[in-house]
């Protein structure tokens, strides 16, 4: 059975090289090489275009430290409605650094106190979560804190918001998560003039 068997690997391994043979009389020495160049030709066209779908659908994203453009991701974590934080490790030199995907929303108009429109940024609320909670003990990060936000003030599904609804949706948001950085930034924000204002506000 065994020598059966290593009879038969040994044919099939011997197959391509009898069909060479036997087709060189029929087609010609010219014929048969035009036609295994014109095979080889396509495949290596077919394995170009799988190759160039396998790229597209690969997920580039540039280390910071080495600039290498290939990564995997290590770690996904849903920030509440709007983004998704992603902890990623580069495939060179091995360092990790995170991204943010964020949805792209209809851009929102921000109405302020003087009656002047500008388009809503995200990087002026980082700035002022980051003010207020400065001193703060945080559970959370101020990026989640800022989606949380963003994602209350799109639920209202307006197109143009004033500062007083942004102040009041982040104030919600911030009492939720440390009461003195909720403080912090009320005063910053609001036209509290004196300590019974404070007062009204933290007996609320």
């Amino acid at each position: 059975m065994k020598g059966r068997k290593i009879i038969k690997n040994k044919i099939v391994k011997t197959q391509p090289i009898v069909v060479v043979f036997l087709c060189l009389p029929i087609f010609g020495v010219q014929k048969f090489y035009d036609y295994f160049k014109n095979v080889l030709k396509s495949f290596g066209k077919f394995y170009k275009m799988c190759h160039n779908i396998s790229v597209k659908r690969r997920n580039y994203m540039r280390c910071i430290f080495c600039g290498h453009n290939d990564s995997k991701v290590v770690d996904s974590r849903y920030l509440k409605d709007t983004s998704i934080r992603r902890r990623r490790e580069c495939l060179v030199c091995g360092k990790r650094f995170t991204t943010y995907e964020t949805v792209e929303s209809n851009p929102m108009v921000v109405t302020n106190v003087f009656n002047e429109r500008e388009p809503f940024k995200v990087e002026k609320l980082t700035e002022s979560i980051k003010c207020a909670t400065y001193c703060a003990d945080l559970s959370v990060s101020v990026e989640e804190i800022v989606s949380k936000i963003e994602s209350s003030l799109l639920k209202l599904q307006q197109q143009e918001i004033s500062t007083k609804d942004i102040v009041s949706v982040a104030l919600d948001v911030l009492m939720e998560v440390n009461s003195m950085a909720c403080l912090v930034y009320y005063t910053q924000h609001t036209d509290c003039s004196n300590f019974d204002d404070v007062r009204r506000f933290i007996n609320r």
